[in-house]
């Protein structure tokens, strides 16, 4: 098949950064007078034009010396959505997924990375933050930020555990096991167009400048002088907010990979610099590798440099290290994606970016409890995006030995997980 696309053991573990901090981002469309301008993940195309009507076609026809003119007004023409392309086949997803998690090969640049998972909280599927309003201000978070984790057989798996040794871990797995539903993007849209920067460990990136790749920037915390939510987003208030991504101390200049918020940020720099290691055994400095998406400000992409966080993270985890996320081996790794890129593949193809919904748990119990959010999520895609079914549910098997060597499918497709549709396309 070639369609494009490429946690301890014992729960979810979601970090908030009350204050000025945490929040979505998005394309701008302005229309006036047939001029169109629409800015995606920075870059900014204009296209002015007359409107019309139509076109005109004149004929002339003599008849003895009666010369008649009829002038004939082709109708507007119309410009119809494309209809989306379908769900992919479960089946085929999973076996992409699975070869994709035990396909990471340190210091083989060509490997796959894992499988890109989101988390989401409810069962509303809005892939970036916000949904439909994921452009408005949301408590003075940065614009656009998509966060999630890659999962491979090389990281996030438990150790502690004589229970369940080896089993996939992440953020969900640490401390009681309850299980998550989340969804699965496309990992050749990830690598080409859609990463912003990946950190090693938890990136805690809800108050961080650049879409959540760079300096924390932001009140934490409510003002005193100034209380309520509302105040983050209020750039005569707050204009240090992450939200409006300006440089200090003035605030009025754009961040950028060349800005002091931003570059000092970026682990190479930071390990030239700093004069202080590079992030090991799932402690130290919370700096990012760049995307592909990580500048959008200058209209080209950025090498991707998602295989050197991998390759440092594997290299650099210690039996039993570990922080108060848990023992290093099994704590989630952090990617970042650009959502108003993110927003431009769905689009274009929507089952073909964000490929499958996944949940699991640590036992057959936990995961039953999110079966229902996961194919509640996967018709919410469908209606949102009018698709002809839902698209697959996939389930994490977190009984799995992932450090056998017989590379045993953690994920699986079952056709009785799979939802009704609730629509008629």
């Amino acid at each position: 098949m070639k369609f494009a696309f490429p946690l301890t053991c014992g729960a979810f573990v979601g970090v908030n950064l009350f204050g000025c901090g945490g929040g979505g981002g998005g394309d701008a469309t302005t229309t006036k007078s047939g001029d169109t301008t629409t800015t995606k993940g920075g870059d900014t195309t204009t296209q002015s034009g007359d409107t019309t009507s139509g076109d005109t076609t004149t004929t002339a026809s003599t008849t003895g010396t009666t010369m008649s003119t009829t002038t004939t007004t082709a109708p507007k023409p119309t410009t119809t959505a494309p209809k989306p392309l379908p769900p992919r086949d479960g089946q085929d997803v999973a076996d992409i997924m699975n070869k994709e998690y035990y396909g990471y090969k340190p210091g083989d640049k060509s490997s796959p990375i894992g499988n890109y998972i989101r988390v989401m909280p409810g069962t509303d599927l809005d892939i970036t933050p916000g949904g439909d309003y994921w452009d408005k201000c949301y408590n003075g978070g940065p614009v656009g930020r998509v966060s999630g984790s890659i999962f491979n057989s090389r990281q996030m798996y438990c150790t502690n555990d004589p229970n369940n040794k080896n089993h996939v871990s992440g953020w969900w797995g640490y401390t009681d096991g309850k299980g998550f539903a989340g969804y699965y993007v496309n990992s050749t849209l990830v690598l080409s167009k859609l990463a912003k920067c990946t950190y090693a460990w938890d990136g805690g990136t809800t108050a961080k400048v650049n879409g959540g790749c760079g300096a924390i920037q932001g009140s934490q915390g409510r003002d005193k002088d100034h209380p309520g939510v509302g105040d983050c987003c209020d750039v005569k208030v707050h204009p240090e907010s992450s939200f409006f991504n300006k440089v200090p101390p003035d605030f009025t200049e754009t961040s950028n990979a060349e800005s002091s918020n931003v570059k000092p940020k970026w682990c190479p720099e930071y390990a030239a610099h700093s004069g202080h290691d590079l992030p090991a055994d799932g402690t130290g400095h919370q700096c990012f590798w760049k995307g592909v998406a990580f500048d959008t400000t200058q209209g080209k992409d950025t090498e991707d440099e998602t295989h050197m966080m991998l390759d440092r993270r594997v290299a650099h985890t210690k039996k039993d290290s570990g922080s108060d996320y848990g023992p290093a081996i099994e704590a989630w790794n952090e990617m970042v994606l650009d959502g108003a890129r993110l927003q431009d593949a769905l689009r274009m193809d929507p089952a073909g970016t964000v490929v499958a919904v996944v949940y699991g748990g640590k036992d057959d119990w936990s995961a039953s409890q999110f079966k229902g959010r996961a194919q509640k999520l996967a018709r919410h895609m469908q209606s949102k995006y009018k698709l002809s079914a839902p698209i697959p549910v996939i389930q994490v098997d977190a009984t799995v030995d992932t450090q056998s060597g017989e590379q045993t499918p953690v994920w699986l497709f079952k056709g009785e997980n799979q939802p009704k549709s609730d629509i008629v396309v």
